[in-house]
């Protein structure tokens, strides 16, 4: 085999190398989020019944980072008419600074996430807080596992809050 031969084969090896498609579900941010906050919405409001006031989630993240634009709009279309979503730069601009007991704006609930790695795998372990106000907040470490069927939550364990 000649050398433009041998040239031609390595280049075509890795086109071939670069094409290769991951075909494992992965847990994506906007996916990942969703979850979370259906999770979230089942774990507060657990009685909630038909003719109840659809609930308000407001979302920060733990450190301060931004959630993308593109991921904002998934969660909102997932939650479509069941949850109201408003997420916000930081955790002040969801408390009502007025409430004796520092509550949530508008009865809401404020979840805080940390951050899904762009290069997550079909499993990602996210730490989440949930706030409504000053006495009642929860900080929860949950596994979200993705498969065929999409985003699930299958492992949760409650945190020691910090007063």
């Amino acid at each position: 085999m000649g050398r433009v031969a041998k040239a031609c084969l390595a280049v075509l090896l890795a086109v071939l190398a670069g094409c290769h498609h991951d075909t494992e579900p992965r847990v994506k941010a906007g996916s990942g989020y969703s979850t979370v906050v259906a999770w979230a919405v089942n774990h507060q409001f657990p009685n909630r019944g038909e003719g109840s006031p659809t609930p308000l989630v407001f979302i920060t993240t733990t450190d301060g980072s931004a959630i993308s634009a593109t991921t904002q709009a998934k969660v909102i279309r997932d939650a479509d008419d069941q949850v109201k979503v408003n997420f916000v730069d930081k955790r002040e601009d969801a408390i009502d600074t007025q409430d004796p007991v520092d509550a949530v704006k508008d009865d809401g609930l404020l979840l805080t996430v940390g951050p899904i790695p762009s290069d997550a795998r079909n499993s990602v372990e996210l730490e989440v807080a949930l706030y409504t106000n000053y006495i009642d907040h929860s900080a929860w470490k949950l596994l979200l596992v993705a498969d065929d069927n999409g985003v699930k939550v299958t492992q949760e364990e409650e945190q020691k809050v910090q007063p």
